[in-house]
Formats: structure tokens, sequence, C-alpha cells
């Protein structure tokens, strides 16, 4: 497999999963490329609403470079896409496969919603936070009314514009490519889904047995400051509750993930970064526990 892989939602309906899923069938049948979940979305939102605001060709230049970085056999999944397809075919081209991927939109909107008021700082334009990180674009940035009408419309009629848009962005641009797969949300970690996901990135692969659902959302963010919501949402975001309970290694392998993660990236990370000290500690706990493990090994008759 060897094409570009771009999976477009709206967010709130399963790109993390998705993300989870494709990596599966990569390491099922020992594809060498990973899925990335996000990649340059808050760059691509930002210069695409300046881009949309002021016409000033940089900020399309800029897009496209952060496209071209993006590798033939990788798959890029995440929110926002949708908006930027015309771009990614100028790049990559019609051979690039995509993926739609969309949830009802009455439990799409309230979900939406809900991280709206608990991200503020990630919905430029739909939230009321003074200096948002990520600018998405909106109605206004198309021309279908001012920004004036714009803010006068209730949370509920934006992102129900958001939804709408993107959608048949999506449904719009697909023409644009010669692989297209639409998947309902609902369906995202059915056998069925898993297996057409599979045949859709290469005819002669084969399905993982794995099912996937994760959902950060399912923590109480409610009692937590703005800047704690962030970080916890960023360590658990791609956490499956359901395979750490029924598979406990696969469980001990993410927080062991994140802890290196949080050591290799210390000095940029915004979350979760682990000081020399800390590893070597995590290293003495690892040897300590290896050791535990030969000799319940060694007593073992199966």
């Amino acid at each position: 497999m060897n094409a570009l892989i771009i999976a477009v939602g709206a967010g709130r309906d399963g790109t993390t999963t998705l993300t989870r899923l494709i990596n599966d069938i990569f390491h099922y049948n020992d594809h060498p490329e990973t899925a990335l979940h996000q990649r340059d979305h808050a760059l691509l939102y930002n210069e695409l609403a300046k881009l949309l605001e002021t016409g000033n060709a940089v900020h399309r230049d800029n897009m496209l470079k952060a496209i071209s970085r993006w590798q033939p056999g990788e798959a890029i999944v995440g929110n926002g896409y949708a908006h930027c397809l015309p771009s990614i075919h100028d790049v990559h081209g019609s051979g690039t496969k995509l993926v739609h991927l969309m949830r009802a939109k009455d439990p799409w909107l309230r979900s939406f919603i809900e991280n709206i008021e608990t991200f503020p700082r990630s919905h430029g334009n739909y939230s009321d936070h003074s200096s948002p990180k990520i600018e998405r674009v909106a109605a206004f940035h198309y021309g279908e009314m001012t920004r004036e009408e714009w803010n006068a419309l209730s949370l509920e009629d934006k992102a129900s514009w958001y939804y709408d848009a993107t959608h048949s962005l999506a449904e719009k641009h697909a023409a644009l490519f010669d692989d297209v797969l639409v998947i309902k949300t609902e369906a995202l970690s059915s056998d069925k889904t898993i297996s057409n996901l599979t045949a859709f990135i290469d005819a002669s692969w084969k399905p993982p047995d794995v099912t996937r659902r994760l959902n950060a959302s399912l923590l109480n963010y409610a009692d937590l400051p703005l800047e704690q919501r962030v970080v916890v949402n960023r360590f658990y975001q791609e956490f499956d509750h359901t395979r750490a309970a029924t598979h406990p290694c696969e469980g001990e392998a993410y927080f062991a993930g994140r802890v290196l993660d949080g050591f290799m990236n210390r000095k940029t990370y915004e979350h979760s970064a682990v000081s020399r000290d800390e590893i070597e500690a995590y290293e003495r706990v690892l040897s300590a526990r290896l050791t535990q493990i030969r000799e319940l090994l060694s007593r073992s008759e199966d």
C-alpha cells in the first residue's frame, strides 16, 4: 500500500478510534508506516481562516508546505481536513484514498457543543475565548453571512452550520479522488467496517481481529481547571478503556508509551513531560518488574 490515506470527520465522531483501527490494520499486515491523528490540523485551520479572511497567498503556501510533508503510505486522520481537500489533491493527486467519517447529527451536536464548552481555546469563532489557539472556519469565511451576523447566532446554530458545511464539502470534494469510503461512526468498530476498511486500504490485506472504542470524553472534566482539562484529554485521548480491561498488557503498554514519549519530548510537550530522574526511577521499576515476571514464568506449569 503506497497511497496516502486522508480520513476526514467533523470532530466528536470517532477520528481517534479510526486512527487506532488503521494502525491495527497496518501492524497486522506488516505495513511500516503510521496513521497519525490531527497532524497539522491547527496549522491548517489557522492558515485557512487567514487565507479566507485576507486572500494573502502566503497562507495557502503555508498549508501546501505542511501537506507536502505527508508521505504516501501514511494515513492522516482528523477533523478540518474536509475544508482543505482541494489543497491536499493539489499536492498528492487523485490517487489519495479518502475516508469520510460521519456521525448522526443530533448526538454529534450535543457532543461537539460540550467539547466547545470544555475546550474553548480550541474553538475560535465558536467559543467566547478571547485568545483561541485554533481559529475554526465559519460561515462568514465563505461569504454566507457577515461576521456580525455569525456572532449573533446561538452556539447550537454555529455548530449545526459546521456539521453541515464539513460533510457537504467532504461529499463535494470526494469527486477529486479515485477511491472513497464512507463510514458511519455508529458502525465504526463492527467486524464489517473493519473488513471493509482493510480491503479499502489494500485489497490483498487481511483484517485484524480487533475492536476499538476510544472516548476520552467519558472522563469527567467538570471539576478540572481549564488548563488541566487539556492535559488530561491529551493524555487519555487514545486510551481504549475496554481493551485495557480485557487485555491488561495492552493497558500497561499504553502508559509505558506515555512515559517514554514524555521523556523524549520533555522540552516541547505541553503535557506529561518526564524528567531524567523520573525516567531513571522508571527504569528501576521496570527492572524489578522484569525480575518478578521471570520468577512467575519459572514457577508456571503452562
